[in-house]
């Protein structure tokens, strides 16, 4: 929390602890001189269904301004706020407490304002989802994959729709609702489809050992093709601020191979995460350590997506 990193979290949680975000919020919040706008709505999610748009403006939480209340997160912590702090919390608060409603008052760019009572999103736990989804888009396939990139079960259910690909059919892979992360088990599976050769598609470094030892440590790693399971037609990925994690190092993945990544910025999660044990409480904690980079050299936070296309 003190990082202002939304990768930099605990490994355990109260009941009434912040909610993660961006895993368990519908709000992307920056700070813009003194506003708090909102420049990304999760699709599907209760601020979606309130009919919080792009541009709308965070003005109080539970009653409390906007700028009071992101000043109050941090002097509890007894740190000053600055634009980078200010506009994490205002992303967190905007999240709310996973225990607890929320209660947002949000302006919009019309003037109107309007206070709203909204539920937070650990209820979508609750949902039973579709691990990894499939529909037409006219001609094209579209692959959605359901916050999944941790399981197996989803690169087993992207290989059974994959097979039932036209050949040279364009394909669409929905990486925007992917926040909670994953491994590069399924990321390389999945990449796996579209390479014909051992293909560079992400670089990794390690600081820690460059303080430490004063030699610095950094390596590539390549997705390799899967027997059988290949398609040639084109590819493009869709991502936006909840494309988070390892679903980063996805999109950064496809695009070093030559596909079209498409969308708003990502969550910009930094590097692959530890664990590290604290010695006397025994609390987990979780912060990025590796930093990850695409295989042009642009650290992957940095990374900005070709803007989207309407489709055909």
């Amino acid at each position: 929390m003190l990082l202002a990193d939304h990768h930099a979290i605990t490994g355990s949680s109260l009941k009434d602890s912040w909610a993660l975000v961006p895993s368990y919020s519908d709000l992307w919040v920056e700070k813009r001189g003194p506003l708090f706008v909102i420049t990304a709505v999760r699709p599907g999610s209760p601020a979606e269904q309130a009919a919080i748009m792009q541009g709308d403006r965070l003005v109080a939480v539970s009653g409390v301004p906007a700028a009071m209340a992101v000043e109050r997160f941090w002097s509890d912590l007894g740190l000053l706020v600055t634009d980078e702090r200010a506009a994490h919390a205002a992303r967190v608060l905007a999240a709310g407490r996973r225990s607890e409603p929320r209660k947002l008052t949000i302006g919009s760019e019309a003037g109107t304002v309007r206070t709203l009572d909204l539920p937070n999103l650990y209820y979508r736990d609750l949902l039973g989802r579709p691990l990894v989804s499939a529909e037409r888009e006219g001609r094209d396939l579209v692959v959605r994959m359901h916050d999944s990139l941790g399981s197996n079960e989803a690169l087993k259910g992207f290989d059974r729709i994959m097979a039932g690909a036209r050949p040279g059919q364009r394909v669409i892979i929905d990486l925007s609702d992917a926040p909670g992360g994953g491994n590069t088990t399924v990321a390389r599976g999945i990449l796996g489809w579209f390479v014909t050769r051992p293909t560079f598609y992400q670089q990794h470094s390690l600081p820690a050992e460059l303080r430490q030892c004063g030699v610095a440590r950094q390596w590539v790693e390549q997705v390799l093709p899967r027997p059988g399971k290949h398609h040639s037609g084109p590819v493009v990925i869709r991502v936006g601020r909840w494309t988070g994690s390892m679903a980063e190092g996805l999109a950064i993945g496809f695009d070093a191979i030559g596909a079209r990544v498409e969308g708003d910025r990502m969550a910009g999660l930094h590097g692959a995460i530890y664990d590290y044990r604290l010695e006397n409480s025994g609390l987990v904690i979780k912060f990025p350590v590796e930093r990850l980079f695409h295989v042009n050299g642009t650290p992957r936070e940095q990374f900005i997506p070709h803007p989207a296309r309407v489709a055909r």
